[in-house]
């Protein structure tokens, strides 16, 4: 062996891969060549290594109980996360009865009030809110009378209020319900009372409560902070809408009706 020949041949000797001839042969060249026995010293240190037994891998036990613990938040939900989220459905559950029940309620109150309620409500909100002004007259039965006389297709029911404690505002032509309607404002302190008048085509009196005062049935429905009132006189649907409270807005009428 000659140190420019390959070192494989010295790697097999030192694997105990060589025939006794060779290896005595190679055997004998590590005794007088420096850099082979230099290679073979490298060889096998490098061997030594590869050989050294590794690390243990059994866990100590004082680490389990943190590795448990790791393992757990890692792990299939548990029956304690399954409850959980057998809470929340459940809540879930409970919560859109709730809503339908919150909805039925909400729309049984809407079927509850009568058309013609809600339309004479929004419309005192809708005026109020854009300020629409009262037609100044004098609180005079045949001046508001005539006023109206070219405006609407029936006859004015004026009602007749003492004006030492109700004060007249004035007259207004409005519409709703596809139909003119005759507005006649009064007001008790700062509070507006107004009385309406419109034909009864197609339109149905129902409330939850009715009140009769001689031969006349009222219809007293509260809806959206006010109370209205309404009543038939003739072929014309009569009715008074504010926000005083129902005792004192039936005084109101009483007044209006002897005074008329």
């Amino acid at each position: 062996m000659t140190c420019k020949q390959s070192p494989e041949q010295l790697m097999r000797y030192l694997d105990g891969a060589l025939p006794p001839e060779e290896a005595r042969l190679v055997a004998h060249h590590l005794q007088t060549c420096a850099v082979c026995q230099h290679a073979a010293a490298m060889q096998q240190r490098l061997q030594t290594l590869l050989q050294l037994p590794q690390p243990n891998d059994t866990v100590p036990p004082h680490l389990w109980p943190a590795i448990q613990r790791s393992l757990q938040h890692l792990a299939p939900p548990s029956e304690r996360v399954q409850t959980a989220r057998r809470r929340v459905w459940q809540s879930l559950g409970a919560l859109t009865v709730l809503l339908g029940l919150a909805v039925s309620l909400a729309l049984w109150w809407l079927s509850a009030t009568p058309v013609v309620v809600q339309a004479l409500v929004d419309s005192q909100i809708r005026t109020r809110l854009m300020g629409i002004p009262y037609h100044q007259l004098p609180a005079d039965t045949g001046a508001i009378k005539q006023w109206f006389a070219d405006k609407i297709d029936f006859p004015v029911l004026v009602p007749v209020l003492p004006q030492e404690r109700y004060t007249f505002l004035g007259a207004r032509l409005n519409y709703f319900l596809d139909r003119r309607v005759a507005e006649i404002i009064y007001a008790l302190d700062t509070q507006p009372i107004t009385f309406v008048m419109f034909t009864e085509h197609g339109v149905r009196l129902t409330a939850l409560s009715t009140v009769r005062l001689g031969q006349r049935t009222f219809y007293v429905q509260a809806h959206k902070g006010y109370t209205t009132v309404l009543w038939r006189d003739g072929e014309a649907v009569c009715g008074v809408v504010s926000e005083l409270q129902r005792p004192a807005l039936m005084e109101v009428l009483q007044v209006a009706m002897a005074g008329s």
